[in-house]
């Protein structure tokens, strides 16, 4: 079972152009998926958000589908995410792909 402590956040830098600063991407924080394609996840929501923190995000943004974040147990990563930064928190359009 990998955790936040096993395996730390880790999280990719794509600058956004000159001047324009630098888009963090990582996987879901705080993930909790016995059944996981890669492998069980049961990883704590706060001590990945306080990572996303410490990197120096001015806003956290989800592509995630509230179905999705139910799946994975992370319901509570809105209200948590304002305690550290802005949240951009417009779910995406419902996908077409089957799950």
């Amino acid at each position: 079972m990998r955790t936040s402590i096993s395996h730390p956040l880790q999280i990719a830098e794509v600058s956004a152009g000159a001047g324009l600063g630098i888009v963090g991407l990582t996987f879901c924080p705080g993930k909790k998926d016995p059944n996981g394609m890669t492998g069980a996840w049961n990883r704590d929501l706060d001590l990945d958000l306080d990572s996303i923190r410490d990197w120096g995000a001015a806003a956290v943004v989800t592509l995630l589908e509230p179905m999705e974040l139910d799946l994975l147990r992370v319901h509570r990563m809105a209200p948590t995410c304002w305690s550290i930064v802005a949240v951009d928190w417009d779910a995406p359009e419902p996908s077409q792909h089957a799950f």
